[in-house]
């Protein structure tokens, strides 16, 4: 029997496989292992996460100390709108496309965020798509913020050659092998990786 969050997300895959990437939620281990990401996080950066869908790495962000105030999550899909802000009444929704960020935060006032956090499906975006986004992200992160995204892929989701072209670098944070299906988390910085 599935849950009720497993069932909204299925139905989301369902309806556009390609939008929502897989059928099934992350794993609590891998919304920890993202979460993780951010011990550096001062109490009054903000932190945005794209593409939360039903709020499994919201609620791990929310449990490793990123406060409600500090945290903007941005979700395109109505269904998953409507449970983030019954399950998150004080977190900011907005309702939007992520390619669309900057733009959304200067709405509200927000010139400058520590770090976007990402479970948006980008292997499965066209190139420009997932250029624009990762590009729009850096555009608002602060200098040394992060970008942190997770992939069932083998290779980096933000590929070598947008890398150089933004002037960032990535490097795998974190393996997690007890998530359906397997995956890496990847963090990308304006400073090298060590």
């Amino acid at each position: 029997m599935l849950s009720r969050e497993r069932r909204l997300f299925f139905l989301r895959w369902l309806n556009n496989p390609l939008r929502v990437g897989v059928p099934v939620p992350s794993s609590l281990g891998l919304g920890r292992a993202m979460a993780a990401q951010l011990s550096s996080i001062l109490p009054n950066e903000y932190v945005v996460e794209l593409g939360p869908g039903t709020g499994v790495v919201t609620r791990a962000l929310l449990t490793a100390g990123i406060s409600e105030k500090q945290l903007i999550v941005i979700e395109r899909e109505p269904g998953f709108i409507d449970k983030l802000k019954h399950d998150f009444p004080h977190v900011t929704i907005l309702q939007g496309d992520a390619r669309n960020m900057s733009e959304l935060l200067h709405q509200r006032g927000i010139k400058q965020i520590a770090a976007v956090i990402s479970s948006l499906p980008l292997l499965s975006m066209p190139d420009v798509v997932r250029h624009a986004i990762v590009h729009k992200a850096f555009d608002i992160i602060k200098p040394n913020g992060l970008f942190i995204q997770y992939t069932y892929g083998l290779l980096s989701p933000v590929p070598v050659s947008h890398q150089r072209s933004i002037g960032i670098h990535g490097r795998i944070a974190k393996r997690v092998w007890r998530n359906f299906p397997p995956a890496r988390v990847w963090s990308y910085s304006t400073e090298k990786a060590v």
